[in-house]
């Protein structure tokens, strides 16, 4: 199982909500659930199919929502850490420590320039507010979302992966 393949699609989920395409986001929570179920990832599996259950309802809650995605979100993570073929924990705790601190470079100067709601930048950066809240307490920033931030910031492609400097003031 390659879980960052799952990440992508969780992603790609995500983002399927936020744009209205319920059809499309209950397909990806099938796919991250029948490429977990393979690997007998079985909190994977039970995190997709709530998610899906979730968007089965009718007239379901947006905070249900966000709860199911944010359950997913942290499966996905504790698998990721306990995985042998995973790459190694340090590097990777590197590397979202940086793409971490970019992030909030990134929302900060959202915030300058008057986009200081947190949907509300979750929706100029492409992202479902639940997963960004998720991604700046601590979740997976997926390579993905790290480009397509790049690219939604007019940053060169690698910004977010690069150690973070001190803003100009």
């Amino acid at each position: 199982m390659d879980l960052h393949d799952i990440v992508d699609d969780a992603h790609a989920l995500a983002s399927s909500i936020e744009s209205g395409e319920i059809d499309e986001a209950v397909f990806r929570a099938g796919r991250i659930a029948a490429v977990a179920a393979v690997d007998e990832a079985l909190g994977i599996v039970l995190a997709a199919y709530r998610v899906i259950a979730v968007l089965a309802t009718p007239d379901h809650r947006e905070s249900e929502l966000g709860g199911a995605l944010t359950a997913l979100a942290r499966t996905i993570e504790n698998c990721m850490e306990s995985s042998p073929g995973s790459t190694p924990k340090l590097t990777r705790d590197c590397s979202q420590r940086n793409r971490r601190g970019n992030l909030r470079a990134a929302l900060d100067e959202l915030k300058d320039e008057g986009i200081s709601a947190l949907q509300d930048q979750a929706s100029v950066l492409h992202v479902n507010g639940a997963f960004l809240e998720t991604m700046l307490n601590g979740g997976y920033i997926s390579d993905i979302f790290a480009r397509e931030l790049e690219w939604v910031m007019q940053r060169r492609t690698g910004w977010m992966d690069e150690e973070r400097q001190t803003r100009n003031l």
